[in-house]
């Protein structure tokens, strides 16, 4: 990852990515990586998420951003090399493949993640019921292996916690879109 900086500052817009399409979440962390590496890459727009990976093993552009069920098995087959992983910590899926952090873009964290969410009002019985079905289900030997091949690590929080985490997570996104300059049309 650091000499993937190091050459993207020394040949600014020479290097593309590609996503999955112009305001995709892959396009938004396109962005952060550009603005906290200080880089100037030039986003190179697919429709879906796996004709990028096409794209790179076809030598079009040289790099995607990409979440890990669509780039996994290519990675493991030898047809794409990993260089580093947006979250905090390094993935279980890919344990050699360093962070974001660890090559200098010190707290850059972009995970992919679900909440499971209810109306507003919702008693808090019943949302501790669903809490605990929820938890229950995802911690059974058949889920927690499916998760891990895809590269996903399950966590769980309180409601609460919950609330403020994706309070946090709209000040995050609400950065990147204007960074990228994606509108609705």
């Amino acid at each position: 990852m650091r000499q993937l900086v190091a050459l993207a500052k020394a040949q600014p817009r020479k290097l593309s990515y590609g996503t999955g399409g112009t305001g995709t979440s892959n396009h938004l962390v396109g962005e952060l990586f550009k603005t906290a590496a200080g880089i100037d890459l030039v986003h190179v727009p697919f429709k879906g998420g796996s004709a990028p990976a096409i794209a790179v093993m076809s030598g079009e552009i040289e790099m995607l951003i990409s979440g890990p069920p669509t780039v996994m098995p290519h990675v493991k087959a030898g047809r794409l090399r990993a260089i580093g992983v947006s979250s905090a910590q390094r993935s279980p899926a890919l344990p050699g493949v360093g962070t974001m952090i660890e090559a200098g873009l010190l707290g850059f964290d972009v995970n992919t993640w679900y909440g499971l969410v209810a109306p507003a009002g919702t008693p808090g019985p019943i949302i501790g019921k669903i809490r605990t079905a929820l938890v229950q289900g995802m911690d059974t030997p058949q889920v927690r292996q499916k998760l891990a091949e895809e590269g996903a690590v399950p966590e769980y929080t309180t409601p609460e916690a919950l609330g403020v985490f994706i309070r946090s997570e709209l000040v995050k996104w609400d950065k990147a879109v204007k960074l990228s300059g994606a509108r609705i049309d």
